[in-house]
């Protein structure tokens, strides 16, 4: 009987210096909020008018705006996208919601890798077709790479299958 009671008196010991000696965290101290600076609101409102200049694109093509302002790439029928004479010849899929899809059999796959790269982010890269994403913060990154946007329209026109839609006509970094 000793031993049980001794062996429960230690367990509770036990447990009690454990509870005395338990980390407590302390809560992070707050920051000091700070007041934007006028670059920072200039470059907010120019983002707001490049979102709007955007959404009115995806309107007048009659993709409908969509949760985040742009369209849902699941679903989405591009078949009345028009072909150009030579696509065969040509590695890139471009779509109005700013999709871009790279066919790795082509000929011209390797230079049209090197400038989708440079400008848009990787999706998904599968073995036959690469997915990749035209986004504001790749093409800021390309134009610090030192490419220009009329650069990029007309190497997007010349790798393109398709005629580059409208949305994608709007860039003005």
């Amino acid at each position: 009987k000793k031993d049980k009671k001794d062996k429960k008196r230690e367990k509770k010991q036990a447990k009690e210096a454990a509870a005395k000696t338990s980390i407590c965290v302390a809560p992070a101290p707050v920051r000091n909020l700070e007041v934007p600076s006028m670059v920072d609101q200039e470059r907010y409102a120019l983002q707001k008018e490049r979102d709007y200049l955007f959404q009115q694109a995806e309107i007048e093509e009659g993709l409908g705006v969509h949760k985040g302002g742009l369209p849902h790439t699941q679903g989405k029928d591009f078949t009345e996208l028009e072909l150009k004479p030579d696509h065969a010849m040509r590695p890139l899929w471009v779509c109005p919601d700013r999709n871009v899809f790279l066919e790795t059999t082509s000929e011209l796959y390797l230079k049209a890798l090197e400038f989708v790269v440079a400008i848009a982010e990787p999706v998904n890269r599968a073995t036959y077709i690469h997915q990749y994403k035209i986004s504001e913060y790749s093409l800021f990154a390309a134009v610090t790479v030192g490419l220009e946007t009329s650069a990029i329209t007309s190497t997007l026109h010349k790798f393109s299958k398709v005629k580059v839609p409208l949305i994608l006509s709007l860039i003005h970094i």
